[in-house]
């Protein structure tokens, strides 16, 4: 993975990377406001889901 990190956040396109937990609620109420951004920007940015326990 970590090279793969490195390679998808070098893009020409903005990477935003969202660590998050499934027992975390604050990261639970920030996943339909990137929800909402992804649909919105579409292909002119990437999001990037990492779960940090795992």
């Amino acid at each position: 993975m970590k090279g793969n990190f490195t390679a998808l956040i070098a893009e020409q396109r903005p990477v935003i990377v969202d660590f998050h937990a499934t027992w975390c609620g604050p990261c639970k109420a920030q996943a339909p406001v990137l929800k909402e951004v992804a649909a919105e920007l579409g292909e002119r940015v990437r999001i990037l889901k990492i779960d940090v326990d795992q």
